[in-house]
């Protein structure tokens, strides 16, 4: 279709889920496709000028990547996310704790962040271990994306949003990483799960 254009109250964000880094790895033939992919998608983020990248789930096709998927990624996100650029839409104060870090890579003084990314995990990156990690916790401690969507526990679920904000244009963001889904079913029976809004919701994207 004919390109967005662009404007004060315009908020263009690309969406892109399951990119499964380091499907097949070792496969002398698939081994690249979802690297090579994966950069396509960073390309088209950054010719069309987006906002924001949200990441739906499962960018890693395990949870405990090799090192070398790891650095490749890296090597990427240190191309495509860090550099010179203004960011103009902001995130609420007071819903930022939705977030794994207390503010925004973006909001941070010590680092130039030229293309933001939002993510939650899904069940291929989901936090494991006894310290319950993900990978995504190490790439946003490394500031490279805002990771949200976890939960601490698995009773009477609240998603608060992540409130945006772009000259005229709001838009609350919700986030859940992945749950079984017959737990996700029970909470749904018995009422506890539930979705946050802001208190002028109506003037919000939800």
């Amino acid at each position: 279709g004919p390109p967005i254009e662009d404007g004060p109250n315009t908020l263009k964000i690309l969406v892109t889920s399951d990119n499964h880094l380091g499907y097949k790895d070792g496969d002398v033939v698939l081994q690249d496709d979802s690297f090579v992919t994966f950069k396509e998608i960073l390309d088209v983020a950054e010719q069309n000028k987006v906002d924001m990248i949200l990441l739906g789930g499962d960018l890693f096709d395990k949870n405990q990547p090799p090192k070398h998927v790891r650095h490749r990624l890296m090597i990427l996100l240190q191309e495509y996310v860090i550099g010179d650029r203004f960011i103009d839409f902001e995130i609420i104060a007071g819903t930022k704790s939705v977030l794994s870090k207390e503010k925004a890579n973006f909001e941070d003084e010590n680092i130039n962040i030229k293309m933001p990314i939002f993510a939650i995990h899904g069940n291929h990156d989901d936090p494991t271990g006894p310290d319950s990690i993900s990978e995504l916790d190490n790439l946003a401690e490394n500031k490279m994306i805002n990771y949200f969507g976890r939960t601490e526990t698995l009773d009477n679920i609240v998603v608060r949003p992540l409130l945006i904000k772009k000259g005229d244009t709001r838009v609350a963001l919700h986030g859940l990483g992945y749950i079984r889904d017959l737990r996700l079913m029970q909470l749904f029976e018995k009422r506890e799960f539930k979705l946050g809004r802001p208190k002028d919701s109506d003037q919000w994207f939800h």
